[in-house]
């Protein structure tokens, strides 16, 4: 028989482990075989609304609606019946609040000396709103990735060790991969070294400056096409990390560069010939003399004038004449080194820049040009043998010059005069 101090010790015990399981923060409780409850901590009669008096000896149903709370009661069977440990997530519908609750639990079986099952204890931790956020998050999570997948962008994110930290589905096609595939590891181990370096360029100059910086970029698919992006990069570190981390987004300008390049062909193109035009020569002159100034190189500038071509096209008509333009130009191209520039700058004018080029070189170049159209007539542009004759002004650099309009000015005056002497001849000023 127990002393009167030791009673007063385990009365003092019990009552200390009562406190603690009130104070646990989740719900215990111990059922007998039967499934009514033997005990119910304070959290669980304030979820019942009811006294200790009142649960014992009731089960479930006085509290759950179990038609709702099936796996309730398939779990305390398993527990009871089975002798097993059960450790799940368990969604209860309680009769007092009307609510559904979703909890951790983990029931486990209690026995007797004879190690005979003779109930069960349960521990539940109430992780509603835990889930709700959980949910809340996925969905949001959902939502977010539905819009990155789908939008008409490029997006991804990159750590300074070159790792891929994210990429929507249009980086992972882009890549030919999965998108699981690509998280994880290096740029230079996704696609080719040579290009990854090149992206790589403007992804350090985001990470020394940690400022956002756009640009365009350019990319070869797998086809060996030429893609342009105009790509922006925003510096991020995320939460916990040692190192920097970049956003990126790029947009697909292919399409634009190639209008935009189709544009500035065509404004530069004359559309009968196809050779370049006036405002091609004026922009090619200007850099050949800069450059003609800067190294001390020569440079030579040939006008050339077709004689009396107004009878051509009276004679033969204009679509003919057109077509002796066409000519003209297929040979003056062919004859022309490729380093020079050949353009139409006017309705039968045509012009050459002749780089590196002095006054005697360019001279016997306007020559062999002038003897070569004078040697073969054009046939079969029409009925009859049409022979075509030069006017040619010529001028190249001089050390006076402030710009290629005086060189231009002078092999001008040099066609005038050519054609003011009676046409057919090469002037030179």
């Amino acid at each position: 028989m127990k002393s009167k101090k030791e009673i007063n010790n385990l009365e003092i015990e019990l009552a200390s482990l009562k406190t603690l399981i009130n104070e646990t923060g989740a719900y215990v409780y111990t059922k007998d075989k039967e499934g009514k409850y033997t005990y119910a901590n304070n959290l669980v009669l304030s979820l019942f609304n009811c006294s200790l008096a009142e649960v014992i000896g009731k089960d479930d149903r006085a509290f759950f609606d179990l038609k709702m709370s099936d796996e309730l009661r398939k779990n305390d069977l398993e527990v009871l019946k089975n002798g097993i440990v059960i450790e799940k997530e368990e969604t209860n519908y309680i009769f007092e609040t009307k609510e559904e609750k979703t909890y951790w639990t983990v029931k486990k079986p209690l026995y007797n000396k004879n190690k005979e099952i003779i109930g069960m204890c349960g521990i539940s931790t109430d992780i509603t709103e835990r889930k709700k956020l959980e949910e809340e998050l996925s969905e949001q999570t959902k939502l977010l990735n539905t819009i990155l997948d789908n939008v008409d962008a490029y997006i991804y994110m990159k750590d300074e060790n070159r790792k891929f930290r994210y990429v929507n589905s249009k980086v992972a096609r882009l890549f030919n991969c999965k998108a699981e595939d690509v998280v994880g590891k290096r740029d230079i181990e996704i696609i080719d070294k040579k290009i990854a370096d090149a992206f790589w360029k403007m992804d350090k100059e985001v990470f020394k400056s940690n400022k956002q910086k756009s640009q365009e970029e350019i990319y070869f698919d797998e086809e060996g096409e030429e893609r342009h992006y105009w790509s922006k990069k925003i510096p991020f570190k995320m939460q916990g990390d040692d190192y920097m981390s970049l956003i990126g987004l790029s947009t697909d300008i292919t399409q634009l560069q190639k209008l935009k390049e189709k544009s500035r062909i065509q404004s530069i193109t004359d559309e009968l010939t196809k050779a370049n035009n006036r405002r091609y020569f004026v922009e090619q002159a200007k850099k050949e003399f800069k450059r003609s100034k800067r190294y001390n190189l020569d440079i030579s500038i040939v006008l050339l004038d077709i004689d009396w071509f107004k009878n051509v096209n009276d004679t033969y008509g204009h679509l003919v004449g057109d077509k002796v333009l066409i000519e003209i130009t297929k040979i003056c191209q062919k004859m022309k080194r490729e380093e020079d520039v050949f353009c139409r700058v006017g309705g039968e004018e045509f012009a050459f820049i002749l780089p590196c080029t002095n006054i005697v070189q360019a001279s016997e170049f306007a020559n062999r040009l002038m003897q070569f159209h004078h040697e073969n007539p054009f046939k079969k542009l029409c009925f009859d043998d049409i022979k075509i004759t030069f006017s040619v002004g010529l001028s190249s650099l001089y050390e006076m010059d402030l710009s290629y309009e005086n060189i231009f000015s002078r092999a001008d005056d040099a066609l005038y005069e050519a054609k003011q002497s009676g046409r057919n001849k090469l002037c030179i000023k």
